[in-house]
């Protein structure tokens, strides 16, 4: 700063050192001059801040309900629905049917629970309760048919996997075909 103010120039040590060239801003041609728009670069932080926030209210009203409820059911315990079904497995939801603040899924899924496997279908709706709380479980009913009993968990799971992956596991572990042949 000192050495900017004591130079015939005006040049700074860096200035100095690189060699460069300083010229006031009054001898640059006038189309060369950058205008500043505070009002515009402001408007453009604006509108980038309110689409910002008109995603994330978006996604909170209609890409939230999904994640609540297969968050619920990997809780087992926090929605009545999926209480006393045990491990779920397989979950798949069907395209939602909206209402006035409500969402409704059909979906099904198998349940591992006491050592049976079963299919299971039915439906939940979701209500909505504003932003700040979001969406919980309102109501909803599966209905569960038996299909295998004396199930292990890792024979249940393992036969949920795609056949590759499963193969892989089958290289991997001996004892992953001793379970399928007990219980098959």
């Amino acid at each position: 700063m000192i050495l900017a103010l004591c130079s015939s120039c005006r040049r700074r040590l860096g200035d100095h050192l690189a060699g460069t060239l300083v010229v006031s801003a009054d001898s640059l041609p006038a189309l060369s001059r950058r205008s500043s728009r505070p009002w515009l670069r402001l408007s453009i932080l604006a509108i980038l801040c309110a689409s910002f926030v008109a995603f994330c209210l978006s996604f909170d009203y209609y890409g939230r309900p999904p994640l609540v409820i297969q968050g619920l059911a990997n809780d087992s315990g926090s929605a009545s629905i999926f209480t006393d079904r045990g491990t779920i497995i397989d979950l798949t939801l069907s395209q939602p049917t909206w209402q006035a603040n409500t969402v409704t899924y059909t979906m099904t899924f198998q349940a591992l629970g006491h050592g049976t496997m079963s299919n299971c279908q039915g439906h939940m709706t979701l209500r909505w309760s504003g932003f700040v709380n979001g969406w919980g479980d309102s109501s909803g009913e599966t209905t569960c048919y038996p299909i295998a009993s004396r199930v292990s968990a890792a024979s249940a799971i393992s036969n949920a996997l795609p056949s590759a992956i499963s193969d892989r596991m089958s290289r991997l572990s001996c004892s992953h075909h001793v379970i399928k042949a007990q219980y098959l």
